[in-house]
Formats: structure tokens, sequence, C-alpha cells
């Protein structure tokens, strides 16, 4: 999170990642509350659950828990290798198509829960993993659009990062004595803005995950319809609008 804290943030990347972050909260109740109760896109606490697991030496609880880890991890890296472009256009148009086939995948998992429905099966740990998988592929993505870093499936660096802004901001309000101090209480009106975006994230990511798991009581798995067509219009936009702004 240290670049998004020290660079202003393109007001389009900005909206950008608040929509995948709104996706991943989605995605991830979603995912927690038909498989398991696994994260898919937050894997902080499948390390926790990982490390009970352990010392409670349940395997089965290993595997389910490990799974979606790795996965997320293999994630990261196609999504790495896609984006990793010779050219700023060409990474630009890679990240679009991180974001299609990632809504690819999750109309994978929509269809295949459909088609197979032994609940705590095997077949749930596949379309967990897939889940899992194109989250770790959305993660990293944004920050190949610009010198916004932001990780999107994740909001507790967020939530430091505008905490460390709104600090910065009240010590530049504060800070009267000496040169020095004069001219951080000119910066205090832009640690305050970039906080004020940053704390929007971990809204939408709490909003995506009341959205999902409403979606999810009322229509089941379909559900995970509404992010893939979230995700290919923000690919489309990327790819038609990417000429429209500058990223810093």
């Amino acid at each position: 999170m240290e670049p998004a804290r020290r660079s202003a943030a393109n007001p389009v990347i900005a909206a950008l990642g608040t929509a995948l972050t709104g996706v991943a909260g989605y995605v991830d109740a979603v995912g927690y509350l038909r498989y398991f109760h696994i994260f898919s896109a937050n894997m902080s606490g499948n390390h926790i659950r990982l490390g009970i697991a352990l010392e409670e030496a349940t395997p089965g609880e290993m595997v389910v828990r490990f799974l979606p880890i790795v996965a997320f991890g293999v994630g990261v890296v196609i999504s790495e290798l896609i984006t990793h472009g010779t050219t700023r256009m060409r990474r630009l148009h890679a990240v679009a198509a991180v974001w299609v086939l990632e809504a690819a995948m999750l109309a994978g998992v929509a269809v295949g829960d459909h088609f197979v429905r032994a609940k705590g099966g095997a077949s749930d740990l596949v379309l967990l993993a897939l889940l899992a998988l194109a989250m770790g592929m959305q993660n990293t993505s944004l920050r190949h659009m610009g010198a916004l870093s932001v990780y999107t499936t994740h909001v507790t660096g967020a939530l430091t990062a505008a905490c460390i802004d709104i600090a910065d901001g009240v010590h530049a309000l504060v800070a009267r004595h000496g040169a020095a101090g004069r001219g951080r209480a000119g910066h205090a009106g832009r640690y305050f803005g970039r906080a004020s975006w940053l704390l929007t994230l971990p809204i939408c990511y709490v909003g995506g995950a009341a959205a999902g798991a409403a979606m999810l009581a009322g229509v089941n798995m379909a559900s995970l319809g509404l992010p893939s067509v979230i995700l290919v219009v923000l690919a489309v936009f990327a790819r038609a609008g990417i000429r429209s702004f500058k990223t810093p």
C-alpha cells in the first residue's frame, strides 16, 4: 500500500480499484457461505485456520484450508505473467484480459456448481480453488495501470494506509513551528483526501460482501453472474477508454 499513500490517486484508476474491491468482497462472501466457510479472496483467515488445523492434527481441514492458499498464489503468478508486457499499452490491455478471464472463471464456477451438487465433496474443493485462483489473478492486476498500487482482495493494507495518512494530516495541521512545519501544513488536505479514498475500500468490501450474501440467498450460485458482468464492463471500459486518461 505504500505507493498508494505517496502518490495521488488518478480518479479513473481509483474508481476501478473501488469497483474491484467490491467485487472481491462479493465473491469472498459467496465462496465463504457456499464452500466450507473458507475465504476465497482474503487469505489471512485461511492461514490462521490452517495453523489451528495443524495444531489439532486434522488432515482434512489442513487440505481444505491449504488448497485455496495455493490456488490464490498461482492466480497471482498467472496474472503477473500475463501483465508483464513490454509497453505500457500492452500491459493495460493485458489487465483487461485478466479481468475477462477472471469473469469467465466466476461464471464457470456458477455453472459447475449448478451441475455438481455434491455439497462438501471433492467437486466443491475444485470450485473453491477456482474462486481463489480468480481472486489471486485480480489481486495485483490494478498496479499495472499506473502508480496507484492497491491489492483489491483484502483491505487491511488500505485501512492501515488511510490511518497513517490521517495521522500525517493531523500532524501537518498541528505542526506550527519552523519552516518544515509550515511546509507540512500545506499537505494536510492531500493526506486527508487520500485517506478518504482509501477508507472507501473497506466500505466497498463490506458492501460487496453484504450484496453477495443477499444474492446467494436469493438466486444461489447464479449470483456470481453479477461480478462476472461487472468485470467484463470494467475490462471493456479499460480497453476503450484507456487513451482518455493518463496514469500517474
